[in-house]
């Protein structure tokens, strides 16, 4: 393990050891680089494991590798979320990448033309250490915080409520009515494992119709269709992501879509707010449920940023394809920070190694 004295200073620091910091970890290395990648858990592949335990990714094998380094199983078959947590821990073991564990950040500040980072460790309140750098890159992605939304009277809602990042499997589910809110992937596979169980009712709400999209197109995965058509790497600005941009996600697999053409799960529309202890709907529909199941996404957290003006009125981090308007400030990992891929696993290898090549470059013109 590195040594985490304040006197030692950097070249670059990562904060995030999930596939994004691994990638940028794997790429500094190789321009010889000195950094340290911190994270707040105890092991690579901690996110993943913690996820639902029927979670299967819905982009094959061959789709889903980091830099120098391939999924084991067959290219054309989909990994659960714990192969993906052993594939991501050998990772970083194979690659040597100086990881330090269980370092919370809690503040970032640029004084002296140097990052100082300050980290608390999870395991005590009062052990905190500092480090410096020259430069960061936040590898902590677009999934920070489970985000329900605020509606006035939803927290005394006499209903069992779960945000998917909490949902392990059907047996936290209460009573018989349950409501799945969250047009995504996740939200979908949660509906449809919930669906395949007799004595329940399911319902999922999504604003819009949903749009599914089959596995497979005329015998290729949709993934391979992606490829071919210069949608899944194609750069954002690009009249072919264009396309795909400011549409809904599109749900893959088409297993929900057959229980809602079967009456096993009924669509509703987007949830509007909450009156006494029912949930009210797009049309003014109302009902109450047992328990509700929140996929309704994540928001970013960046309050240990001590840096002004780098985040936007919602608190997001303001960048352009990674990079910050603070000098030395970048980011990875995010839905569309370049591409289509940007926030996947196999997506994130390209993204690293052209913003580490931007971080070789700005450190060579300082020296």
């Amino acid at each position: 393990m590195p040594p985490t004295q304040s006197e030692k200073i950097y070249d670059c620091i990562v904060v995030g050891a999930g596939q994004a910091g691994l990638a940028c970890g794997y790429y500094l290395k190789e321009r010889d680089l000195s950094f340290i990648i911190l994270d707040k858990v105890k092991e690579v592949g901690s996110s993943w494991k913690n996820r639902y335990d029927s979670l299967v990714l819905f982009t094959p094998n061959r789709y889903c590798q980091l830099p120098d380094a391939e999924l084991p199983g067959e290219p054309n078959n989909h990994s659960t979320k714990d192969e993906i947590a052993v594939y991501l821990k050998n990772y970083a073991k194979n690659q040597n990448l100086p990881i330090i564990f269980e370092q919370k950040v809690f503040e970032i500040k640029f004084e002296n033309n140097l990052y100082e980072i300050l980290t608390l460790a999870p395991i005590s309140s009062t052990s905190t250490t500092k480090y410096k750098s020259k430069s960061i890159i936040l590898a902590t992605g677009p999934f920070q915080e489970p985000l329900i939304p605020n509606f006035p009277g939803i927290k005394t809602l006499n209903t069992l409520q779960i945000h998917s990042a909490d949902y392990k499997n059907p047996s936290q589910v209460e009573g018989k009515k349950v409501l799945v809110v969250g047009g995504g992937n996740s939200g979908a596979q949660i509906a449809e494992e919930l669906s395949n169980i007799d004595h329940l009712e399911v319902y999922f709400s999504i604003k819009g119709r949903p749009a599914f999209v089959p596995q497979k197109i005329l015998g290729k995965n949709v993934f391979w269709w992606l490829e071919k058509l210069n949608l899944l790497y194609a750069p954002k600005n690009s009249w072919r992501s264009k396309l795909l941009m400011g549409k809904s996600e599109p749900i893959i697999g088409t297993n929900l879509k057959s229980f809602i053409e079967k009456g096993k799960a009924r669509v509703l529309p987007g949830v509007t707010g909450v009156e006494e202890n029912q949930i009210i709907f797009e049309g003014e529909y109302k009902s109450a449920f047992d328990t509700i199941i929140w996929a309704t996404g994540y928001r970013q957290n960046y309050d240990f940023l001590k840096i002004p003006n780098v985040l936007n009125e919602k608190g997001e981090l303001r960048h352009a394809v990674g990079v910050t308007g603070q000098p030395g400030l970048y980011c990875i990992g995010h839905i569309w920070q370049k591409t289509r891929s940007s926030a996947l696993v196999g997506g994130v290898g390209r993204d690293a190694e052209e913003l580490v090549a931007k971080i070789s470059a700005k450190l060579a013109d300082l020296s």
